[in-house]
């Protein structure tokens, strides 16, 4: 009988644990360490499971912040596409925070160059 309790017990656990994960970011355009020599007009931020993009910032080598007018996000998706303004040539960093379904944040940052 403890054996068939302590499978139950592994087998629910199991079955919470993908409840419980959280997602990165998977890919972004630009990409990390990207030399875009192309204008950039917009950031792209995919993920592996619907989030709501809660922040995004966007800041220049002089660690100045460069108006994006970013709005948090309502909908939970997996991508999401921010308009920018005209980028003057510079290394810029992405910062940006997620949300998933279970209330948990997520954050991280990319950089790439503006030629």
């Amino acid at each position: 009988m403890n054996k068939l309790k302590t499978l139950i017990a592994a087998g629910l656990i199991a079955l919470s644990v993908p409840a419980l994960a959280h997602t990165d970011m998977m890919s972004s355009q630009p990409m990390d360490g990207a030399m875009m020599m192309e204008p950039v007009k917009h950031l792209e931020l995919n993920f592996g499971m619907e989030v709501r993009l809660v922040k995004l910032r966007l800041i220049d080598s002089s660690n100045k912040p460069v108006s994006i007018g970013f709005k948090p996000m309502l909908d939970a998706m997996t991508s999401f596409s921010v308009p920018l303004p005209t980028l003057k040539p510079d290394n810029y960093r992405v910062e940006w925070t997620a949300m998933g379904e279970d209330g948990h944040k997520m954050t991280g940052s990319f950089g790439f160059m503006q030629h």
